[in-house]
């Protein structure tokens, strides 16, 4: 109900494409945090959490940061980049580079909006 919809159906049809796919890990086994890293805010991100901005698309349910299993971040951008008519990544709006992680989003703006921080 807080996600936008285009997130939730981008992020599957990344992890049907590249495969499994971590979003937050504090749930799971201490096996998976220990190789993916404790990740708690890279989905939604309240007023209480320690990343909230009141202009993040994480604030509003319009962004995921994801970790592949199988793939590196930037291996997945060069895909994002290279084919942005793909229908996989139709609601992909803007990505984040110079990072470890894949920040996809589905602000509004002109696709694909790149940028780092």
């Amino acid at each position: 109900m807080l996600f936008d919809d285009r997130i939730l159906r981008t992020a599957d049809y990344l992890r049907e494409r590249f495969g499994p796919a971590f979003i937050n890990t504090y749930a799971l086994g201490q096996q998976v945090i220990n190789a993916y890293k404790l990740r708690e805010w890279s989905g939604l991100r309240t007023p209480g959490s320690l990343y909230f901005s009141p202009t993040s698309q994480h604030t509003y349910g319009r962004a995921f940061d994801m970790i592949f299993k199988e793939h590196g971040a930037e291996e997945i951008r060069q895909e994002i980049v290279s084919n942005p008519d793909d229908p996989a990544f139709l609601h992909i709006n803007a990505i984040e580079t110079n990072v470890s992680w894949l920040h996809i989003d589905c602000r509004n703006v002109n696709r694909i909006f790149q940028f780092a921080k």
